[in-house]
C-alpha cells in the first residue's frame, strides 16, 4: 500500500533573505533552483508542516491522480502522496502513501505536527461504489512520514434509507494542553464539511454542517465536538482550523446564505455558474470546543469567491475554458505576539476582479479589514493561505493570475499585524498557464482548492502551491525555502 520511490518532490529551492524592509510597489523576484519528480503524475491540493522539534523535517502531501492505477486504468483512483525532507526543505524524497482505509479514493490532505514530533495527516477517505466506506481519516506517523502506524475515523461517511452526509474539505491542527499539576497532552483537532443529500448524490447545501472531533490519545480515538451554529438556510463551507498559542480554537470558513450582491460583479464571467458565498466566518472557542462564538469576519460589500465551473466550457474571461476553481480560501491565524486573529479570503472587488482580502479581530467578535496585498490592475489574486511565526510576521501566499491565463506562485510579509503588507515577492521561476495538457477526470484543467504555507521554529518559511508550466507535462507540486 506505502510504495517508496526514489526522486524528489518538484521544488523550487529559494535562497531568499527577507529583510527588515521591503519595497512597497514592484514585485521581487526569487531566483531558484527547480528539482522535479521523474513521474508525471497529476498533484495538487498540498499540504506541509514543519516539526517543532527539528527545522530540517519538513513533510508535504498532495493529491495524486494516478497513484496506485494500472496502465489504461481509467477509472477513479487516486491516492494521497507524503514527501519528506531532512535538509530543511532543499530536497524531498516520495515517502509513502497515506493508508486507503478500506476505500479506492483519497483526496484533501492537511499536515500537522504534535509537540512529541509526531506527523498527523487529515484526509478525506471514499468509495464511489460504497457511500458508507471511509470519511475523515487521520493518520499518524513516527517516522518522519515513512509510516502510518495509527490510522482512525474521525468522522465517518453514513448511507442511510432516504439519503447520505458525505465528509469533505477536512483540516488539522494540533495544541499542547496543559494544566497546572497535570500531565501535558496534545490535543489533536480536526474540522470537516458534513455534506447531506437526500438521495443519496442530491447535495443539499442549506443542510451542510461544518463539524469537528478532537483526539487525545495521539490520533487512536476521537470525541466528537458536535457542529458550529449557523443560520437557517445557510450552507457553509471549506472550514480551516487552527489553534491559538493561549490554545484559543479557530475555525475559518465561507457561507453562502442563497442572496447574490449585484455591486460586485462576475469578473465577465458570465458563461460560468458559480456559487458565491456571501460572508466569511470565524468560529472561536476557549474551552476546547465545548462552547463557541461565531463571527461574520468579512467587512466588504463583495462575496468572497467560490468555485467556478464552466457552462459550457468555452472562452470565460481569462480562464480559456478551463475548469477551474477558484475558492473563497478562508483562512485564520492568530498572532503569536499580540493575539490579534488575522483572517484572508478570495474576494471580488467593485470592479469584478479578484484580490484578497483581510480582515482583523483584536477579540473574536468585531472584525474589521485589513491592508489588502498589492495587485496590479491585471491581476487576479486567487488561493490566500495565511501563516505566522513565532515572532509576530505574518506570510501571505497566493496565487497570481495575469492576462494569457499565466499562472505565479507569490508571497506577501506583514510586520504590523496585517495592517498593511510590503511589495510581493514571486516565487515561482517560470510561470504556469490555467490550459495544457492537465487532466481531471476528462476536464481540461484542475489545480486544487488549496495551497499551503508554515513556518517552522527557525523561522524559515515553507510555502507550497501547484504549478503549472508547461515543462512538467503535468500539475506538480512546488516549494521554496525561505530564511530571514
Amino acid at each position: 500500500m506505502m510504495r517508496r520511490v526514489t526522486g524528489f518532490v518538484s521544488a523550487a529551492f529559494l535562497s531568499v533573505t527577507l529583510g527588515a524592509a521591503v519595497a512597497p510597489a514592484a514585485s521581487q523576484t526569487a531566483v531558484d533552483n527547480v528539482a522535479t519528480t521523474p513521474t508525471r503524475n497529476n498533484l495538487f491540493e498540498p499540504a506541509v508542516a514543519v516539526s517543532p522539534l527539528d527545522p530540517n523535517l519538513v513533510i508535504t502531501a498532495a493529491k495524486d491522480l494516478t497513484a496506485g492505477r494500472a496502465p489504461g486504468d481509467r477509472g477513479h483512483r487516486q491516492m494521497v502522496g507524503v514527501y519528506t525532507s531532512v535538509d530543511g526543505g532543499y530536497s524531498f524524497v516520495h515517502a509513502s502513501y497515506l493508508p486507503l482505509v478500506g476505500t479506492a479514493i483519497e483526496s484533501d490532505p492537511g499536515l500537522a505536527f504534535d509537540s512529541r514530533g509526531r506527523a498527523y495527516a487529515s484526509y478525506v477517505a471514499w468509495n464511489p461504489n460504497d457511500r458508507s466506506a471511509g470519511g475523515v481519516a487521520v493518520a499518524r506517523s513516527d517516522d518522519t512520514g515513512r509510516t502510518w502506524s495509527t490510522v482512525s475515523l474521525a468522522g465517518a461517511n453514513q448511507q442511510r434509507p432516504k439519503g447520505c452526509t458525505f465528509t469533505d474539505f477536512p483540516s488539522i491542527a494540533t495544541h499542547r494542553h496543559a494544566l497546572p499539576g497535570e500531565q501535558p497532552t496534545d490535543h489533536i483537532y480536526v474540522a470537516w464539511n458534513a455534506i447531506t443529500s437526500r438521495p443519496c448524490g442530491h447535495e443539499l447545501p442549506s443542510e451542510n454542517l461544518i463539524t469537528l472531533a478532537r483526539s487525545d490519545d495521539g490520533g487512536a480515538t476521537w470525541h466528537a465536538l458536535g457542529s458550529l451554529p449557523k443560520g437557517a438556510g445557510d450552507a457553509p463551507d471549506s472550514p480551516v482550523v487552527t489553534v491559538g498559542a493561549d490554545g484559543e480554537l479557530l475555525v475559518a470558513y465561507s457561507v453562502d446564505t442563497g442572496r447574490t450582491n449585484a455591486r460586485c460583479p462576475a469578473a465577465g464571467l458570465e458563461r460560468v455558474r458559480q456559487r458565491r458565498p456571501d460572508k466569511m466566518m470565524v468560529a472561536s472557542s476557549i474551552d476546547e470546543g465545548a462552547h463557541w462564538t461565531v463571527a461574520e469576519a468579512h467587512p466588504g460589500t463583495c462575496a468572497p469567491v467560490s468555485i467556478l465551473l464552466p457552462e459550457p466550457a468555452a472562452p470565460m474571461g481569462s480562464l480559456s475554458g478551463a475548469l477551474y476553481n477558484i475558492p473563497s480560501s478562508t483562512n485564520v491565524v492568530a498572532n503569536p505576539m499580540t493575539r490579534t486573529r488575522i483572517g484572508v479570503a478570495s474576494a471580488s472587488d467593485r470592479n469584478g476582479g479578484w484580490t484578497v482580502d483581510v480582515t482583523r479581530s483584536v477579540d473574536g467578535t468585531t472584525w474589521t479589514r485589513g491592508g489588502r496585498p498589492h495587485r496590479l490592475p491585471i491581476e487576479m489574486l486567487e488561493f490566500p493561505r495565511i501563516a505566522a511565526a513565532r515572532d509576530g510576521t505574518l506570510y501571505l501566499l497566493y496565487i497570481s493570475e495575469l492576462p494569457g491565463s499565466v499562472l505565479l506562485a507569490k508571497m506577501a510579509v506583514s510586520r504590523d499585524d496585517g495592517r498593511s503588507w510590503g511589495a510581493p515577492i514571486v516565487l515561482s521561476s517560470l510561470p504556469g498557464e490555467a490550459t495544457g495538457p492537465f487532466t481531471f477526470y476528462g476536464a481540461l484543467l484542475f489545480i486544487g482548492d488549496y495551497i499551503g504555507i508554515a513556518v517552522g521554529p527557525d523561522l524559515a518559511v515553507h510555502p507550497v502551491w501547484t504549478d503549472t508550466r508547461p515543462t512538467n507535462l503535468s500539475t506538480k507540486i512546488y516549494t521554496a525555502h525561505i530564511r530571514r
